[in-house]
């Protein structure tokens, strides 16, 4: 028998981060902030990293024959649809820290 769908959580409430979550000491919930808070930070640099690239392939598209602009053209799209992965990981990462906070004990000073 499998068990029905759980309640949406409240503000507050510890479930709301999950079973993993409930009854966890406020220095481990502070290390999972932490944690969430690099990743995001970690992922806003490969964002920034592969729009680098994209600028570089978007000005070697202006030189040189039309199978390389071709090309350049193709990486530098490539390049730019990686950037725009790593910006939503990193709102992602950036939204669930904010959730330790509020489901973990973690006090804000």
């Amino acid at each position: 028998m499998t068990a029905g769908p759980r309640p949406a959580p409240t503000p507050g409430d510890s479930a709301a981060a999950g079973d993993y979550a409930a009854g966890m000491s406020d220095d481990s919930s502070q290390a999972l902030l932490r944690q969430a808070l690099g990743r995001a930070s970690l992922e806003r640099a490969r964002a920034r990293r592969a729009a680098g690239i994209a600028e570089r392939h978007e000005r070697l598209a202006h030189v040189g024959s039309e199978a390389s602009r071709t090309l350049h053209l193709r990486m530098a799209g490539t390049h730019r649809q990686v950037a725009a992965r790593h910006d939503a990981a990193a709102a992602t990462h950036s939204a669930f820290a904010p959730s330790w906070s509020r489901c973990s004990g973690i006090r804000r000073r």
